[in-house]
């Protein structure tokens, strides 16, 4: 099944390979990255980085059918060079943009992603344990919601749900929506509560 129809869809689980930065060979055997990103409403994107004097019109990307996606491969772009999106509005306004599949980031204030294959960099050391494991390991890619239970779903009168009451929802609507991890933002006090 196509990918970018999927994730027009919303069940596209595995977004993440489709969209962001990755190091490719070209066909003519030239090394680079391609790159992909979604801007539904943008009349043109670019991407511009350290690999061409963050210059809009070197690197134009082409709409992948009317899927919303952008795509194309900058060769000669290497590992930790910074780059961004020059996303045009249907105004004319260029703004640029991180990546939000980006794999690296500089730290802040700084704003722009960074080229990085992570595939291929690290060394494992577990082998001992890979040997060893339990058998049922895989899940398959992490799909975590968000969520703050105390604006997620309510008693009739207004009244914030008790932990037991909202699980088997919570559990429910998570497995309906293809989630497979839960992350609850604080449920602590804080201020304005």
């Amino acid at each position: 099944m196509n990918q970018a129809w999927l994730f027009n869809q919303g069940e596209n689980y595995q977004s993440y390979k489709m969209l962001g930065a990755r190091p490719r060979i070209s066909p003519e055997g030239e090394p680079g990255y391609s790159f992909a990103v979604w801007a539904p409403h943008a009349s043109s994107v670019s991407v511009v980085g350290d690999f061409n004097g963050w210059d809009p019109s070197s690197d134009s990307l082409i709409p992948y059918g009317t899927t919303g996606i952008w795509t194309g491969f900058v060769p000669g772009a290497v590992m930790w060079q910074r780059y961004k999106y020059a996303v045009r509005t249907a105004s004319g306004r260029v703004t640029l943009k991180a990546d939000p599949f980006a794999r690296h980031a500089e730290t802040r204030p700084s704003t722009a992603s960074i080229l990085y294959d992570g595939e291929h960099d690290y060394e494992w050391g577990d082998g001992e344990y890979m040997v060893n494991r339990p058998d049922v390991q895989d899940i398959g890619p992490l799909n975590i919601y968000e969520v703050h239970l105390g604006s997620w779903r309510r008693y009739g009168d207004g009244h914030v749900k008790n932990y037991r009451d909202i699980a088997p929802e919570l559990a429910s609507y998570c497995l309906d929506m293809g989630y497979n991890a839960v992350e609850l933002m604080p449920v602590m006090e804080y201020p304005l509560d």
